[in-house]
């Protein structure tokens, strides 16, 4: 759950860059900081991505496998496999098998 709050944190980062020439002009920046002290600041600009401009990790550890790992195997890790990354304190058969080469057993 942590990581998915931290890629829309991110998406949601995206700064909005104004068009050309807009820029360089101090009453287009004066407008724009009226505009966001009145009315918040602007929407993200989302560009256009692919799945693969993704890296999503999940850092666990041996004991939470079953309970919190197995889920995630079981739902998004389907959609995004080759882009998801787990790194954890122990293996197990189960986990291993499940997550193939994109489990990571490392010290925390």
């Amino acid at each position: 759950m942590a990581v998915l709050c931290l890629m829309l944190l991110a998406m949601m980062s995206v700064s909005y860059s104004p068009g050309p020439g807009a820029a360089n002009s101090a009453a287009a920046v004066s407008r724009s900081k009226r505009h966001h002290h009145v009315h918040g600041p602007p929407s993200p600009v989302v560009p256009d991505s692919k799945l693969s401009d993704v890296f999503i990790s999940v850092k666990t550890s041996l004991k939470f496998h079953r309970e919190r790992l197995r889920p995630v195997l079981d739902t998004w890790f389907r959609m995004a496999r080759e882009e998801t990354w787990f790194f954890t304190d122990g293996e197990d058969t189960e986990t291993q098998q499940a997550a193939g080469n994109f489990s990571i057993t490392c010290r925390f």
